[in-house]
């Protein structure tokens, strides 16, 4: 199972890059601390989402986000879906990260409706103001990807942190317009400026350039591995408390959960498994699949099935292979009728050998690792 995550970090370094290449292409990225004895004061943090014409793009950029700080202990955090409910603020606009002379506007209208104000609380607010990137050759070739983020001090409305990282539209020359066909190229591309982004965002707030570091360990923050509800503590059984963790803030919990149901070989942990495939996150998305076909139970195949539509190589790849390892003859229209559209050489490797398994008249055999869905060592 190790090897979904050797898969996504592959996906994920498609497109690497060196400082020399940040420094260059993205126009210089800049992480720092306005006022660096506050913002290192600060305990919690209240994540917001900004007024943007890229909903998607920052959703899915909020969400790795989340997941960097959460994974690093630093703070207790509430996600910006909490926030969006629970604090109804007004629509924010991103402020020139030329000069940010619009701070104390944006300050104003987040703190105007925020129930709670405290020197240990910070709000971080980011924005995408420009994501042109997924499907950016499918119509006039423009590309590019702007990101502005600043964290202000809730008792003051002071800002005390300030990034900014942004991919010109004529990054990398004429690699950066690939054709409208190679969808899975751009796709990938994608995947690995969203990380880019995330991992320049979540190391610009923990340890910002101007100080030794933001992070260090606060009295009750949130462990890297403590995430799990109270409810899900409190249970024995082994099926039961990791259905329970799928139910978790944390995406990383809820891959960890659904790797272990797949472990348990129990026919239990089969539905919260196929209701993990709606999971927003392609990690669990990934285990969930994993899990399903190591368990093998028929009772999965059209939930199964229906991922082959996925628009994730990886989703579809792994989806064909866990068809062929519950070995149902009744996988075998979906894979057919998958050979008959993709185009994409990994998923169609994956279901020939599993549309082999599940026909009668083949006995080939399916490797038990993930080794044979992704082609690799």
């Amino acid at each position: 199972m190790r090897n979904v995550t050797l898969l996504l970090l592959a996906l994920a370094l498609a497109a690497p890059a060196s400082a020399g290449i940040l420094d260059g292409v993205l126009g210089k990225p800049k992480a720092e601390a306005v006022d660096a004895a506050q913002y290192g004061a600060l305990t919690h943090l209240i994540i917001v989402s900004g007024a943007t014409d890229y909903k998607a793009a920052q959703e899915e950029l909020l969400a790795r986000v989340e997941r960097g700080l959460r994974e690093s202990g630093c703070w207790r955090l509430m996600g910006h879906i909490d926030a969006g409910e629970r604090i109804h603020h007004a629509a924010l606009k991103a402020p020139s990260p030329v000069d940010w002379d619009d701070e104390a506007d944006v300050s104003s209208a987040l703190l105007e409706d925020l129930p709670k104000r405290d020197e240990r609380l910070g709000i971080l607010i980011l924005w995408v103001t420009d994501g042109r990137g997924p499907a950016y050759s499918e119509n006039d070739g423009i590309y590019g990807r702007d990101v502005v983020a600043q964290v202000f001090d809730s008792a003051t409305g002071d800002q005390v942190w300030r990034g900014h990282m942004l991919i010109p539209e004529d990054a990398g020359g004429g690699d950066a317009r690939l054709p409208a066909a190679d969808k899975a190229r751009r796709d990938d591309r994608a995947l690995s400026e969203y990380d880019l982004f995330a991992s320049f965002f979540v190391d610009g707030l923990r340890h910002p350039p101007n100080m030794d570091s933001a992070c260090r360990p606060r009295p009750g923050a949130e462990a890297p591995s403590a995430p799990v509800s109270d409810k899900a503590k409190a249970v024995v059984d082994p099926v039961e408390r990791a259905a329970a963790a799928l139910a978790s803030v944390d995406a990383a919990v809820r891959a960890q959960a659904a790797k272990t149901l797949g472990q348990t070989q129990d026919e239990r942990a089969v539905s919260p498994l196929i209701r993990a495939l709606a999971d927003r996150d392609l990690k669990v998305r990934a285990y969930a699949l994993d899990a399903l076909g190591e368990l093998g139970s028929e009772d999965a195949v059209d939930a199964v099935a229906a991922e082959l539509s996925d628009a994730s190589k990886l989703v579809r790849t792994l989806a064909a292979r866990a068809l062929g390892r519950i070995g149902s003859p009744r996988a075998a229209p979906a894979l057919e009728k998958l050979l008959g559209v993709e185009t994409e050489p990994l998923v169609r490797k994956r279901a020939e050998a599993s549309l082999a398994k599940v026909e009668p008249r083949t006995g080939m055999v399916d490797g038990s690792s993930l080794r044979d869905a992704i082609g690799g060592p």
